[in-house]
């Protein structure tokens, strides 16, 4: 086991230990270089084939993007051990929090709180199942199951359960088994029989039995064994240990623990439909998320929680809960802290909304709002405003303004003129999809390039970005606090309207007219993963799109206004997203992303808290 203030890779130095299994160990670490705090797994192999595994399982992770899955930030080999780097998710896991509940005689948990946090995980699960080959987690229970402080479900392995492999396990013809956990596991896993996308629905519901009743499901041999004998499966349904669960959603839990594969749900979306139809009244089930959340404890402040308490807040959101004192930040980091604090709590109740109305099937409590009226596309040339000036410029076409930020520095805008556009894609990911008209009414300006980390120095207390330079696009910034310099630069410009750009006006200033996947040759435009030597860039060296504007394809991800949801189905009009939910949209993609991961209409999520290493800015302004 590594001692605490064992270092590795020069970068990571261990606080202390997590947990312990056969194949590993656990750590909390700091992150030298990011500053925030990490998870570091720790392998122990007994073959040449199991480090290979290992080293496959890391690839495959590092790419994969979902808000219910932790990140991998790293992968190493130093002295004979193989480790994982991944985002630290603070929070309990269910089966704690059940444990709490049961000792202060609370009960099992609500079934409205158990539906929505499985609607999570299999949002999750219809992202690595549609992966070819799938991707299978194998071992789906309520340890693996960690609800973060701002109410949201992780999916995890800390124990190293399945063996080398770690966190997850890719099948091939469904041949490949690792190790299980009994109570949750199916009956074709046990038996050594391999697994698939089935399997890991048997497990969710064994999982959620468990949440919903208080009791460990009877494990699949013992069930086969009882059938035989007697014809009878000795499991007690659902409602007969809970009276309080709707026979609906008991009947949906029986079907996906079905003794036989074929007789379970075909898909995690399947599942996730028939948990919307057996959903009681909606109002009822805001009262039952909003009692869940009052009821679960304050996190423990866990042992070498003092050297956690002195790391400046990081890429994977920080590492204190909310309330907790700040120790000896400064009074910016303390109140861009307590800022991002009031944020999640007031969220909270908005985010069980949006998850409850997702879950019925009947939207994300969508509500389109116009965000202004019709304005004045034209703007007069010599236009002037508070530290900001135009030059002479073809009506209706680009022309720069100039955004002094005083001591040399400055943000130059390009109009950007009104119109409309089909934005999404039907040929690309679900959640591009439907394309769907969209009419910008009125013109606006948008920073030509990146906000670079001189320009957020002249308005913020520091410098967030890992890669520190002038002409660097800032970097690490969370939602909350990109709104926080939209806030300043409002408050120097003496009233101009800046703001962060809705997404639809993002992707209508990327395609700058174009209607194909980039908006030109993305090569002489963007810095990716096949220009850009993974390391972010200058802003501004690339080609710029036919409207002038520069990096909207690549370099760092983009923040947008928006809270992420669906699509809507019909023709809009300056829309700006759902009224809530639990996750902001980004746009662009990264000096690391793949090509395909910097199309005009590709887009991701991310909590509103959350920094990343490679997640930056840019910002807009409307007429006053």
């Amino acid at each position: 086991m590594l001692a605490e203030g064992t270092v590795l890779q020069n970068r990571y130095t261990i606080l202390r230990h997590l947990a312990s299994g056969g194949m590993g160990a656990v750590y909390i670490a700091r992150d030298g270089r990011f500053r925030n705090t990490v998870a570091v797994k720790q392998a122990f192999f007994t073959s040449g084939d199991s480090a290979h595994a290992f080293e496959r399982e890391a690839r495959l992770l590092r790419n994969l993007r979902h808000p219910a899955l932790p990140g991998v930030i790293d992968f190493f080999e130093e002295e004979g051990s193989s480790y994982l780097v991944m985002d630290y998710v603070e929070g309990d896991d269910l089966w704690v929090i059940l444990r709490h509940r049961r000792d202060n005689g609370l009960g099992p948990f609500p079934h409205g709180a158990v539906v929505s946090w499985g609607d999570q995980v299999l949002d999750a699960l219809e992202f690595l199942h549609r992966h070819d080959p799938p991707i299978l987690h194998r071992d789906i229970k309520p340890q693996n199951l960690k609800l973060t402080t701002d109410g949201r479900v992780i999916l995890l392995d800390f124990g190293l359960s399945k063996g080398a492999a770690g966190e997850m396990s890719r099948t091939v013809n469904d041949e490949s088994l690792s190790g299980f956990t009994p109570s949750y596991s199916s009956p074709e896993q046990m038996r050594g029989e391999g697994t698939t996308v089935r399997s890991d629905l048997f497990s969710l519901a064994a999982t959620m039995y468990h949440l919903l009743t208080g009791s460990k499901p009877v494990d699949a041999n013992r069930r086969r064994i009882g059938e035989s004998k007697s014809g009878t499966d000795p499991v007690e349904p659902v409602d007969a240990l809970n009276p309080s669960v709707p026979a609906k959603l008991a009947r949906v839990i029986e079907r996906a623990m079905q003794l036989d594969p074929a007789a379970r749900f075909a898909s995690a979306d399947d599942m996730r439909q028939a948990l919307a139809e057996a959903l009681p009244d909606p109002d009822e089930m805001l009262r039952v998320l909003e009692d869940v959340m009052e009821q679960i404890p304050e996190p423990p402040l866990a042992p070498g929680a003092d050297e956690l308490a002195t790391v400046q807040p990081g890429a994977s959101g920080g590492t204190k809960r909310p309330g907790q004192p700040d120790g000896g930040a400064s009074p910016v980091i303390a109140a861009l802290n307590e800022d991002r604090r009031r944020l999640e709590m007031r969220m909270w109740i908005a985010v069980g909304i949006a998850v409850v109305a997702l879950v019925l099937s009947t939207g994300l409590l969508l509500r389109w709002l116009q965000y202004k009226p019709l304005i004045d596309e034209q703007i007069a040339a010599s236009e002037t405003n508070a530290r900001g000036t135009r030059p002479e410029g073809a009506s209706g076409g680009p022309a720069n303004l100039t955004v002094d930020l005083g001591d040399g520095a400055s943000i130059t805008m390009v109009r950007v003129p009104a119109g409309s556009f089909v934005m999404g894609s039907q040929t690309a990911d679900s959640d591009e999809r439907p394309p769907h008209r969209v009419t910008i009414v009125g013109a606006f300006d948008i920073s030509t390039c990146e906000i670079t980390q001189a320009q957020w120095l002249r308005l913020m207390p520091a410098n967030p970005s890992p890669t520190a330079g002038a002409d660097l696009p800032v970097s690490n910034v969370s939602w909350v606090e990109a709104q926080q310099f939209v806030d300043a630069l409002n408050k120097l410009a003496g009233g101009a309207h800046f703001r962060l750009p809705t997404e639809a006006e993002w992707e209508y200033a990327c395609r700058a007219g174009t209607t194909g996947d980039y908006a030109g040759d993305l090569d002489a435009m963007a810095w990716h993963a096949g220009t850009s030597g993974d390391r972010v860039q200058p802003a501004g060296k690339r080609a710029p799109n036919a409207w002038g504007v520069f990096d909207m394809h690549g370099n760092v991800w983009e923040w947008c206004s928006d809270v992420y949801g669906p699509y809507p189905k019909g023709d809009v009009t300056d829309p700006t997203g759902p009224a809530v939910g639990p996750y902001r949209v980004v746009r662009g993609g990264a000096f690391d992303e793949p090509g395909e991961g910097c199309r005009s209409s590709n887009r991701n999520l991310e909590p509103g808290g959350k920094r990343d290493a490679t997640i930056g800015l840019r910002i807009v302004r409307v007429a006053p």
